[in-house]
């Protein structure tokens, strides 16, 4: 698809397998890749992150509670 993008063929005229076969090697390679990054120090920091932002370690140390407004709204 990438290759028939660059040769400028019109996006009509191009033809995505969806077969099984063709997608189940992607998404595996995806997944993969995926779990390599989120357990990286990378990943693992950003998760942490999230975590802090959404206040998780404090509640799993009941150290505080759940604020009456969501401060995402």
């Amino acid at each position: 698809m990438k290759k028939k993008i660059e040769e400028d063929t019109p996006a009509e005229q191009i033809e995505v397998e969806f077969n099984l076969t063709r997608l189940k090697p992607i998404h595996a390679n995806w997944m993969v890749g995926m779990y390599n990054f989120l357990t990286g120090e990378e990943g693992r920091a950003i998760i942490l992150n999230g975590w802090k932002k959404a206040g998780i370690p404090g509640m799993v140390q009941q150290t505080d509670i759940l604020p009456r407004k969501d401060s995402f709204a």
